[in-house]
């Protein structure tokens, strides 16, 4: 289990603040999250500037935003704030899962599938925190 060096975050750390990050700004976005953000945004630019059922082949500049802001409302979707805080709730139990197989392996080092199940945790760990590898705290060490 990677230890604190030197005043540095460790992995499960990292992680675990990384989870927290994400769980806060699912919350700042409310139950009605980026979806109808990005709808009521695209209706309000249809009705200002354009028509949101143009006629075949005349496209205004303002119809091919609200289209685009369609398609990425409907993207939203599929990353609402409730999908956000259940995957964050699965992370933390797999971090949570990592820390106790790590503890494990410290009281009974003799006892091998301790070891194992702690080396197999710490892949998993490591596969999540590379989504924020670009993050100041991350360190190479953790990439698997």
């Amino acid at each position: 289990m990677n230890q604190d060096s030197g005043g540095t975050m460790t992995l499960t750390e990292f992680l675990l603040a990384r989870i927290a990050e994400d769980e806060a700004a699912a919350h700042a976005l409310g139950k009605e999250g980026m979806t109808q953000r990005l709808r009521d945004q695209s209706e309000e630019v249809a009705q200002l500037y354009g028509d949101p059922d143009p006629p075949e082949g005349d496209v205004k500049l303002a119809d091919s935003l609200w289209f685009n802001a369609q398609d990425a409302a409907d993207y939203a979707d599929r990353f609402s704030a409730a999908r956000v805080l259940a995957e964050c709730e699965a992370k933390r139990r797999i971090v949570e899962e990592y820390t106790t197989a790590g503890r494990v392996a410290q009281e009974h080092p003799i006892v091998h599938e301790a070891y194992e199940a702690e080396m197999a945790m710490e892949f998993v760990c490591k596969a999540l925190a590379l989504p924020d590898a670009d993050h100041p705290d991350y360190r190479e060490e953790w990439r698997p």
